[in-house]
């Protein structure tokens, strides 16, 4: 009977060990992100001026204010401004705007679609957690294939992260 008893004790020890055992210290495997963003294109005929922050939303309804990419070394992050039946955007560039200059001069590669057009980022290895900054999405709108003289702005965030959350 006692060595039943130690037993079960032993094999629930065990048991709750293995369940419990940690694995921080595997490596977060890079994904590939697409942040989706919505603009008010009807907005734009009314904006003073070329930055269309404010008329922009990211994902569940966020501001460009409230919302940060989090991404993990290797990730690579697409942006992309949704566009509607009469109106297709290009992103024309993306420019550093504040925050942490090591991450975007060293921590962070552009990915372009071969023509010159921004998709997003590689977030290479010199990134360390805790990283960000903030940048600008430049973009150009078509409407009904016509090109709107104004190169419009959107300034969101990016930051780096060890674990995903």
């Amino acid at each position: 009977m006692k060595n039943t008893v130690l037993l079960s004790f032993l094999l629930l020890s065990l048991i709750i060990l293995v369940s419990c055992s940690s694995d921080d210290d595997e490596p977060v495997v890079p994904i590939e992100q697409e942040v989706e963003i919505t603009v008010d294109f009807d907005a734009l005929a009314n904006l003073d001026g070329n930055d269309a922050t404010a008329l922009a939303t990211f994902e569940n309804g966020l501001s460009a204010a409230e919302f940060t990419t989090d991404a993990v070394i290797g990730d690579k992050i697409n942006y992309t401004i949704k566009a509607t039946s009469n109106v297709d955007v290009v992103c024309t560039d993306f420019l550093y705007e504040s925050g942490d200059t090591e991450l975007w001069n060293s921590g962070l590669r552009k990915i372009d679609n071969g023509q010159g057009f921004m998709l997003g980022f590689e977030v290479l290895e010199p990134a360390t957690a805790d990283q960000e900054c903030k940048f600008n999405i430049l973009f150009r709108v078509f409407r009904d294939g016509v090109l709107d003289p104004t190169e419009y702005v959107i300034d969101p965030k990016i930051r780096i992260r060890t674990t995903r959350n």
